[in-house]
């Protein structure tokens, strides 16, 4: 039973996180030197104006038709984190997890809420190994 409840603690306390973690509050010093790991300003606007969507979307679900708009065109792996909380939003946990691990294969120390919604998913799965592993790194992040 203890089991069960560190994991609902761990969902609540990912999931109450800002979508900061998506965009990406850390600058070019902060992030490894990995220059895929590094937002540039060419996206920056673009991608605040893709997460304020999607917290509107919670509300109001037609803000997901336009933030996926602007995050159509572009593989970097910003856009891909963010559209990997738009297929979680969306309930399409294959998509999630497809580009979920896009994200944490191109930058694994930048998204922690990629891991937790990979986290998320293994553990409906009953993949506890997974599911923890990913929800650690996610708390670890954090």
């Amino acid at each position: 039973m203890r089991i069960p409840v560190f994991y609902v603690l761990c969902l609540f306390f990912v999931s109450c996180s800002s979508l900061q973690d998506i965009i990406g509050s850390k600058d070019v010093d902060d992030v490894e030197k990995d220059s895929e790991c590094v937002l540039e300003r060419k996206h920056k606007n673009k991608l605040k104006k893709a997460a304020n969507y999607i917290q509107q979307a919670r509300f109001d679900e037609s803000k997901l038709y336009e933030a996926t708009d602007l995050l159509r065109s572009n593989e970097n792996v910003h856009f891909l984190a963010l559209r990997t909380e738009i297929y979680s939003i969306r309930k399409n946990y294959l998509k999630v997890q497809e580009e979920g691990l896009k994200v944490i294969d191109i930058c694994p120390d930048g998204f922690p809420k990629v891991y937790y919604f990979l986290g998320k998913i293994a553990f409906n799965n009953k993949d506890y190994i997974n599911a923890t592993r990913y929800l650690q790194k996610s708390l670890d992040l954090n």
